[in-house]
């Protein structure tokens, strides 16, 4: 496989340092929680599609809450 690394914003509805703990403590890295809302996300060859998946998921349950 060959080497990537991506990084990327995305902008939340709450503020990040509030989603990254909650899912901090459901053992999930959510990213590094910058300005305001601001979430800066990674991926390289070594992340797997499960664990995207993961995170989208409980990305979505926690923006709910």
């Amino acid at each position: 496989t060959e080497s990537f690394f991506n990084e990327f914003v995305i902008e939340l509805s709450r503020p990040a340092k509030d989603i990254v703990a909650a899912l901090t403590d459901k053992k999930i890295i959510a990213g590094y929680a910058l300005e305001d809302n601001k979430l800066l996300l990674a991926a390289t060859e070594m992340t797997r599609g499960e664990d995207m998946r993961a995170l989208c998921d409980a990305l979505k349950a926690e923006l709910k809450a």
